[in-house]
């Protein structure tokens, strides 16, 4: 953030601070209310780190702290402001001096690499669970938790994480272990398992390895053992999955496979002057499926889906899971006319059938886009970017269709709209994300921000309820409507699964974390923070959405 930038939004900070004490000193009564003083203080802790002004966040913090410990609901006027004073002195003095505090100085590296292994803790232990969240991001690591089994199996199919570290003892209302409910699906998914447990017993051990546990560490741990085993863990996964070129859940070639075999095609096409297609093809409303049936129902979608496409194409064909619900078909020696009469034809002929879900027959249908290559030097990550393009206006006229350009008829590859709002009581916080967010760059998504100075204002304006993703960045504490009640209700809309909700808070209890992953919240990061720490929190959470 550039120097005068940073200038201004600390001199609207004193303004700001100046205009409550003035308002305080000027009100008739003879007490203020505590509900008053937390908020206020709250909120500069975490827009003073924010803007650079490390030692003011933390003055505030420690003056919060001494808050926590004198529970008095209203405090005599004049005690508040002497006990709020000292703070608006030091950032009087901060402003025109270095700060030698300041967060940027000492910001850790966050989330360096671009495919950063995914890592879903389950632990109902709440302490060791932020612990080790904040440890392994830390090491660079994007990292998934959950405090209950439920949720921990929803975050597990939606995001399928490379390991999967957790408590063996934590079970849910029913008593149903957290590893008889994953066994079947660590298996099929061929994800690393690190099972905790302070039961140290043999027997345990023994569980937990005939259940599908790939390692075993008794609670108390070595944190600096725990990071060993770990990256170990990651990279026997890593050259096992490099070794193999089968997509675990539904058996079709992978993104591995179709990176060499693309070149070997795309080879032949240059010597024989044969068409070549790329398609893409999508299973329309999927995440509805997984909505109303579940996790194990979109399985069985996604392997029907698999097996009708391998019986459905000819020898020379391809048939690749790209990601997801997305599945990419090579088809050598044939053009675009002829991709998409196929295409069409698969349409109709899946559409047709039906596939059993318990007691129910569901119908499903898939939305395509095909690019006829005919640059023997084309990169396959142009060629997927064409036929996504024409995937999206697929999609975009009301899907179940087919969409082809030719090489004349390309338009230029649109990008996913992804709204971003920005949900705080503090002018100046709300300004210094929104300028951060206009610099930041996405591949593959366009960001339209929105800043809302409340709940109520989200909630009421008709551009938050669009069926566009919403990433939401919420304060946790703020007047009126508060920031858990909030995430409750942005969890109680239909589709709530559109909102990936990123809480921006001071709060620090435990409690207070563990409610908001338990209400919803996608991730937390606790204030002040850095510009470049709240850049990896978001590329990770839009990696997950991808």
């Amino acid at each position: 953030m550039e120097k005068n930038r940073l200038a201004k939004y600390q001199s609207k900070l004193l303004d700001n601070v100046h205009k409550q004490l003035r308002a305080w000193e000027d009100r008739a009564g003879i007490e203020i209310e505590r509900e008053e003083i937390y908020p206020f203080l709250h909120s500069i802790k975490g827009t003073a780190g924010v803007i650079n002004l490390g030692r003011i966040s933390q003055i505030a913090s420690l003056l919060l702290d001494k808050l926590e410990k004198d529970m008095r609901p209203v405090w005599p006027k004049q005690e508040a402001l002497d006990f709020i004073f000292p703070l608006a002195l030091e950032l009087s003095s901060s402003i025109h001096k270095a700060d030698s505090l300041s967060i940027e100085a000492n910001e850790q590296p966050m989330l360096k690499r671009k495919n950063a292994p995914l890592i879903l803790i389950v632990d109902d232990d709440i302490s060791l669970l932020i612990y080790l969240k904040d440890r392994l991001e830390q090491e660079g690591y994007l990292v998934l938790v959950a405090s209950d089994v439920r949720k921990g199996l929803s975050l597990f199919y939606d995001f399928n994480p490379d390991c999967l570290i957790l408590d063996i003892l934590v079970s849910d209302d029913n008593g149903l272990t957290i590893m008889e409910e994953f066994q079947a699906q660590i298996k099929k998914r061929f994800v690393s398992t690190i099972v905790m447990s302070v039961d140290d017993r043999k027997e345990t051990r023994i569980k937990s390895f005939e259940m599908g546990a790939d390692d075993f560490i008794g609670k108390p741990f070595d944190m600096d053992e725990f990071l060993v085993r770990l990256k170990r863990h990651l990279d026997r996964r890593l050259l096992i999955g490099e070794s193999l070129l089968l997509d675990e859940l539904t058996k079709v070639y992978n993104r591995r496979f179709l990176t060499m075999e693309y070149e070997r095609v795309l080879a032949e096409h240059r010597h024989s002057s044969k068409p070549l297609c790329l398609a893409i093809l999508d299973i329309d409303h999927f995440k509805s499926v997984n909505d109303t049936y579940g996790h194990v129902a979109g399985d069985v979608v996604l392997s029907g889906f698999a097996e009708f496409l391998k019986g459905s194409s000819r020898p020379e064909d391809r048939v690749v899971r790209y990601g997801g619900e997305e599945f990419l078909l090579l088809l050598p020696h044939t053009s675009a006319e002829e991709a998409k009469e196929r295409m069409e034809q698969l349409l109709q002929d899946f559409s047709s059938q039906t596939i059993q879900i318990d007691h129910h027959e569901l119908s499903i249908t898939f939305s395509a886009g095909i690019y006829e290559i005919r640059d023997g030097d084309m990169h396959l990550a142009k060629a997927v970017q064409f036929a996504d393009s024409a995937l999206y206006k697929a999609k975009k006229n009301g899907r179940k269709q087919v969409e082809c350009y030719l090489i004349q008829e390309l338009e230029q590859y649109e990008s996913t709209k992804l709204k971003v709002a920005v949900i705080d009581d503090s002018e100046i916080m709300r300004e210094s994300i929104s300028y951060f967010l206009n610099g930041l760059s996405l591949e593959k998504y366009e960001l339209e921000t929105k800043l809302f100075d409340g709940g109520r204002s989200f909630f009421q304006d008709a551009w938050s309820q669009t069926e566009h993703s919403y990433l939401v960045l919420l304060d946790g504490v703020m007047p009126q409507m508060d920031g858990l009640e909030v995430l409750q209700r942005i969890r109680s809309l239909p589709n709530s699964r559109r909102y990936t909700v990123l809480m921006l808070t001071a709060r620090k209890r435990e409690s207070d974390i563990v409610r908001a992953l338990n209400l919803g919240a996608d991730d937390y990061m606790t204030k002040p923070f850095s510009t470049a720490e709240l850049e990896a929190r978001i590329k990770g959470l839009i990696q997950r959405m991808q």
